[in-house]
């Protein structure tokens, strides 16, 4: 196996590593209903989660690892209708109504793994009924474009689903920009970029979720910059 090789399955591996801590953290906070620190959660939480969960109900954390696995061995590429939807351990304190959801769609086939990954923050708005969505992607290198560094931009629809709820959402506005601005990542790889991106959802909670993790430090990057000078 060449060091091309070796770099590509361990970049899978620690995202694996990563997607499976994570969402095993996130059973168990919605199951118990507590946050990521042990607190219950605030009965905004629980109300949005409850009517969220009737239709849309999350995928394990075991089918994101296969297929990931999957599509790593046989140099695949995934989308996000078959990868589904997978909920993100909640939020406490000023966002608490907000339930984050996240589908991504990737593709093994080239040199190095390419990563889209979309999240979605959604809550009900309890006046009008209808879903308020708001959404971020979170991509690696788009080679030979303006973009071509490890970047998180705004998107509309991050899930794909306005059309299903004809008309009960209220989408992130359509008059707001798709590809700017693109905020560079501090990664090097899509690993680095999914510990940025929930660096950059949970702040420095996230610690709470990485701080178990024995992964090499390479991969770690982004958590440097929550450390005091």
């Amino acid at each position: 196996m060449s060091a091309t090789d070796n770099n590509y399955s361990k970049e899978v591996e620690i995202m694996e590593q990563i997607f499976q801590h994570v969402m095993q953290k996130s059973e168990v906070c919605w199951t118990r209903k507590i946050d990521l620190a042990g607190i219950p959660l605030d009965s905004r939480t629980k109300d949005n989660y409850k009517n969220l969960i009737g239709w849309m109900f999350p995928e394990k954390w075991k089918k994101l690892n296969s297929l990931l696995t999957e599509a790593c061995s046989k140099k695949m590429k995934l989308n996000s209708q078959t990868v589904g939807n997978y909920y993100l351990p909640p939020f406490s304190g000023d966002d608490a109504e907000f339930v984050p959801v996240f589908n991504l769609e990737a593709d093994f086939s080239g040199n190095f793994p390419e990563m889209n990954i979309r999240v979605a923050l959604l809550a009900y708005d309890k006046e009008t009924g209808k879903l308020r969505i708001f959404g971020c992607r979170f991509e690696t290198p788009e080679p030979k474009s303006n973009h071509d560094f490890y970047h998180a931009q705004f998107t509309r629809d991050p899930l794909g689903i306005e059309s299903k709820l004809e008309g009960g959402c209220d989408m992130t506005a359509t008059w707001s920009p798709q590809h700017v601005p693109a905020m560079i990542a501090p990664a090097k790889g899509p690993a680095a970029l999914l510990v940025w991106m929930i660096v950059g959802i949970y702040g420095k909670k996230s610690s709470l979720l990485f701080s178990t993790m024995g992964f090499d430090q390479s991969f770690k990057e982004p958590l440097r910059y929550l450390e005091p000078e």
